[in-house]
């Protein structure tokens, strides 16, 4: 698999996470489960750190040399 496309599938997980990160906060405002606000913050933490292309090429190569 090439480089690009996994950058592509990674972008696309990113992206999930994101959503995912903004649900979970929003069923801890709802209920109010402390689980929630962590998994969501954990999910927003992994969209912050690997929004950007670069540093998303960055951690690929990284972890190919691995």
């Amino acid at each position: 698999m090439n480089l690009k496309r996994k950058e592509r599938q990674l972008a696309a997980i990113v992206w999930f996470n994101l959503g995912m990160g903004i649900y979970n906060i929003y069923i801890f405002h709802v209920e109010y489960i402390m689980f929630n606000l962590a998994i969501g913050v954990l999910n927003i933490g992994v969209w912050a750190f690997l929004r950007n292309e670069e540093l998303r090429i960055a951690y690929i190569r990284n972890k190919k040399n691995s």
